[in-house]
């Protein structure tokens, strides 16, 4: 688990106690708190299995010669920023 900097109290994931409890968003506490985490490490790698057991499981061919590819996350950034 990982703690709040501002009130101490520990928790999985910090998005959504930082809007309830206050009224901070994520931006404003990483300029306060620049190495805090917002996600437990062990949560976050349970997902991770997830997606991957999951992707497994769903057989998801490789891109072949010619297909689409996803985007890069630089590039989905730019797309997003221009809508």
């Amino acid at each position: 688990m990982i703690k709040c900097e501002l009130c101490g109290k520990k928790f999985v994931r910090l998005r959504r106690h930082l809007k309830v409890a206050h009224k901070m968003s994520v931006s404003s506490y990483k300029k306060y708190f620049p190495e805090a985490l917002l996600v437990d490490p062990d949560y976050a790698e349970l997902n991770r299995q997830r997606a991957l057991l999951s992707n497994a499981q769903n057989n998801l061919k490789p891109i072949q010669k010619g297909e689409k590819r996803a985007l890069k996350k630089e590039e989905m950034k730019w797309k997003i920023n221009l809508k």
